[in-house]
């Protein structure tokens, strides 16, 4: 039995001169897809009413892509993505190529693209892309692939945010904002919320760390023939006003600014200490000679995974330069490089299986 539908996206109709683009993406449980489909011009799809409903969805949503004008185009790199992701370094040799080729612009990566694309561009190839701007997509983006990406492509900004299925985005930084505000990842789209709330649903004031809960247009109306979850996920305000609470933690700054913190699962205990997956991941990252890293709770503490040619105890030593002392695992996993899913992101529950633990979803 299928798991209950989580979303339909429906991202812009580009018309061009000779070819119509759509691109949507659904999400059911854990795995989601993503399309591009082409249409000729002269389609009977681009002349039906149902385009126009399209167009105007696509208008009302705020943020699911960059603005795009008259010249602006989608370019198909792959067509096949699910295959790529369970070969990381082929696929960002491939799309490394396709983007110098193509000349694109803008790029929405998850994490692992894009780490894969700035061990590509530090070995300087020729051509380089000619990339303006990065966005994030799946997960947080870690400090040090950004540098490295700034360092080797001069022209490239980011712009860092936030947001799930079923609300898309609902905060975006300032291009470049992330130099000048470490951590966050974005102030909410106008017209939606965002705020934290302790475990009685009450909102938490700025600094304090709580359940994120979106509300705004842009949140959906449910689960499909799910009520019991919806209810759960979805409750109302005042009796009308459905609020997202998200599952994810973080808090907001005296200027609206969100810092994310992890989901409930990720929040484990270290010698006695609350950590966040979120918190350790971004610290092994910055060690030198780590290329990936994944956190996995278990029991009373956690086991570190990296993709390193450092041995566990040299990953473990360095690691606390980064965090505090009494955060630092008391495990660490070398692997030869970290499992993908059909989505991009590290493949957790292989991680598991290998170590022998129980992963959190």
């Amino acid at each position: 039995m299928h798991a209950p539908l989580k979303a339909l996206l429906i991202g812009h109709p580009l018309q061009q001169e000779r070819e119509l683009l759509l691109l949507f993406g659904v999400q059911r449980g854990q795995q989601s897809l993503l399309m591009l489909a082409r249409y000729p011009a002269d389609s009977l799809l681009r002349r039906t009413a149902f385009l126009r409903q399209v167009q105007q969805v696509a208008a009302a949503v705020v943020g699911i892509f960059p603005p795009l004008d008259k010249a602006s185009r989608f370019e198909i790199i792959q067509k096949s993505h699910q295959a790529a992701w369970k070969h990381p370094q082929p696929a960002g040799q491939r799309l490394l190529a396709a983007l110098a080729e193509s000349g694109t612009s803008v790029l929405p990566a998850v994490p692992s693209l894009a780490t894969s694309l700035a061990a590509l561009v530090s070995r300087r190839p020729a051509p380089l892309p000619r990339l303006r701007l990065l966005t994030n997509t799946g997960a947080a983006m870690p400090d040090r692939v950004l540098s490295d990406l700034r360092g080797r492509l001069p022209t490239l900004r980011v712009r860092l945010m936030y947001g799930l299925t079923e609300c898309k985005r609902a905060t975006i930084m300032p291009e470049d904002e992330d130099l000048r505000r470490p951590g966050a990842c974005g102030r909410a789209l106008p017209g939606t919320e965002v705020f934290a709330v302790d475990g009685d649903g009450v909102r938490l004031p700025a600094g304090e760390t709580g359940e994120l809960v979106v509300r705004g247009p842009n949140v959906m109306a449910g689960y499909w023939r799910s009520p019991e979850q919806t209810a759960r996920r979805f409750r109302l305000a005042e009796g009308l006003f459905p609020q997202l609470h998200t599952g994810d933690y973080g808090w907001l700054d005296a200027d609206g600014y969100l810092y994310f913190a992890g989901r409930r699962d990720d929040m484990y205990k270290e010698r006695g200490f609350r950590v966040s997956t979120i918190e350790m991941e971004a610290a092994a990252s910055r060690v030198r000679g780590v290329h990936a890293a994944a956190v996995l709770p278990f029991g009373d503490g956690a086991t570190l995974f990296v993709q390193s040619g450092l041995s566990p105890h040299e990953v473990l030593r360095l690691l606390r330069d980064e965090i505090d002392e009494v955060k630092v695992p008391a495990r660490c996993v070398v692997v030869p490089e970290m499992p993908l899913n059909a989505n991009g992101k590290i493949d957790r529950r292989l991680l598991a299986r290998m170590a022998g633990i129980s992963a959190h979803d």
